[in-house]
């Protein structure tokens, strides 16, 4: 029976179900309050798993977020971000932050492409001091909301902001030819990590104000 009905949770929510009928649903199978200690997240991009080259607009409908907000039994969220990602298939959705909203919302731009970020570095290895770097701000901002950690869990990551970039035109990236720099500055929760300051070419379309202080 738990099967069924996650199921058909996911079947409403895939369909954009009306409004009543999925609050109809929640009323009979959900509880009223499920608290959620934090959202983290990396470098999420506009379509729910689907990023096959050129047929990727076409299905976009079918796979596009819903909204882009983050609901109310949401304490923290936290949001990963390539500054150096151009392919318009993996064009990004932030959060919005909504004044209602009683949570928080940090949205960090990191140096990389979107395999930077999310660690997919298609055996390029030698990306992965840079990929750390986001891996690790995320583990540190979990580890503030409690998540419990081993001893020394940071001395598993070898970090450099310096280490090469998987870029995007490797492998089937050459395949992505539309191109268009991201767009920053969208929501007061984006922050640019200090890594990238003077390493990324579009560091400096960010005030100083707007650099994390970590």
């Amino acid at each position: 029976a738990t099967e069924r009905m996650v199921t058909e949770a996911y079947r409403h929510y895939q369909q954009n179900d009306a409004p009543e009928v999925m609050a109809e649903f929640r009323r009979a199978y959900c509880h009223a309050e499920a608290p959620i200690e934090a959202v983290a997240v990396f470098d999420t991009v506009k379509s729910l798993g689907f990023r096959a080259p050129f047929v990727w607009r076409w299905a976009e409908v079918k796979h596009a977020f819903h909204n882009h907000r983050l609901g109310r039994s949401i304490r923290h969220g936290f949001h990963a971000l390539a500054l150096d990602e151009t392919r318009e298939a993996f064009k990004p959705v932030l959060w919005e932050t909504r004044e209602e909203w009683n949570g928080k919302i940090q949205q960090v731009w990191f140096r990389g492409s979107h395999s930077d970020v999310g660690g997919h570095l298609t055996g390029f290895t030698a990306a992965r001091p840079l990929s750390n770097i986001p891996l690790v701000w995320m583990i540190e901002r979990l580890e503030g909301c409690a998540l419990p950690l081993p001893d020394g869990w940071r001395g598993r990551f070898e970090m450099n902001a310096d280490a090469p970039s998987v870029g995007t035109w490797r492998n089937w990236g050459k395949i992505f030819l539309a191109r268009k720099k991201r767009v920053v500055g969208q929501d007061p929760s984006e922050r640019l990590h200090p890594s990238a300051t003077g390493r990324s070419p579009r560091a400096d379309e960010f005030e100083e104000s707007a650099v994390l202080d970590v």
